[in-house]
């Protein structure tokens, strides 16, 4: 449109028997069903060759992905060639034209793509029920303990792979969750209730299973757990807090606790752990975790 105005052939044009809508109709017309065609083909190929990593990965809503499948490819190509229409006709002038055409309709991907389209996503929403619990008993009182069944649900899919994959013991991670900052209003009686269920669906599906630090209720758990992970507990002088705390899993229930430090020299805390009033497995590894030997005390 800005070469044929500005080359002046649009005056040749409107002094034949065409009319100017009938002339201006005729260019924008083929201009953009061209455009919808040429973005229509190479949407359908992308589509087509995208699909197996749709299926996998499902993020057809990222900007690498949504802008070059469906119908978006098409609807940029039309929007691109009208910009660029509206701009020669403005302007009269096609280098000028093209370079505000190019600058607008990259400047405007970018915002709907970065800033604007995760807005027009659809929510997903999860309902969960607090009403439908599971219960397990307190061999000590006898008491049914209950835990949320839709938690127990996902840790028993992956107790199921971690049984595929041979493992025949478990250890849960973050069971101490009262104690932290969750955002969530977490009491230690749920927090106990929670790390009993857990136990006992691992034992239910035969595995052996192991308490990951919460010392502050180790005591009160030792009943449900087979063996003790403790980190650091010689450094922060914990591995008896509160008492009995984890120093009565070895030698009053035969129950093995497996602690690592990271900071204090093995001379700090092996004599103690080896002692026969402890007689923690304790070893010093580096806080990092590289793939480094590490020190044990025994």
């Amino acid at each position: 449109m800005a070469r044929e105005l500005e080359t002046g052939t649009t005056q040749f044009a409107w002094t034949q028997s065409i009319t100017r809508s009938r002339w201006l109709a005729a260019k924008v017309g083929w201009a953009l069903l061209a455009a919808a065609a040429w973005g229509g083909a190479v949407s359908a190929l992308v589509t087509w060759w995208s699909s197996p990593v749709n299926a996998l990965q499902h993020q057809n809503f990222q900007p690498s992905q949504f802008d070059i499948q469906g119908i978006v490819p098409v609807g940029y190509a039309v929007f691109a060639v009208a910009l660029g229409l509206a701009v020669g006709t403005l302007l009269r002038r096609t280098l000028p034209a093209m370079a505000i055409t190019v600058g607008v309709f990259t400047f405007l991907r970018l915002v709907i793509g970065q800033d604007l389209r995760s807005h027009y996503i659809t929510a997903i929403t999860k309902t969960f029920t607090f009403l439908h619990r599971v219960s397990g008993t307190n061999p000590n009182t006898g008491q049914t303990e209950t835990a949320q069944q839709f938690i127990l649900d996902e840790l028993a899919a992956r107790l199921a792979k971690a049984r595929s994959a041979g493992a025949d013991a478990i250890e849960f991670d973050n069971v101490d969750a009262y104690q932290n900052k969750t955002g969530l209003t977490i009491s230690a009686a749920t927090q106990e209730q929670f790390d009993a269920a857990i136990a006992n669906l691992a034992h239910s599906a035969d595995f052996a299973v192991g308490l990951k630090n919460d010392l502050g209720q180790a005591s009160d758990l030792q009943p449900y757990f087979d063996f003790a992970i403790n980190e650091q507990c010689w450094q922060y002088r914990e591995c008896n807090s509160p008492a009995p705390g984890l120093q009565a899993w070895p030698s009053t229930y035969g129950k093995a606790v497996f602690n690592v430090e990271y900071k204090l020299a093995t001379s700090k805390f092996c004599p103690q752990a080896n002692s026969a009033s402890y007689d923690f497995n304790s070893i010093l590894k580096d806080v990092n975790l590289y793939d480094v030997p590490y020190t044990p005390c025994r």
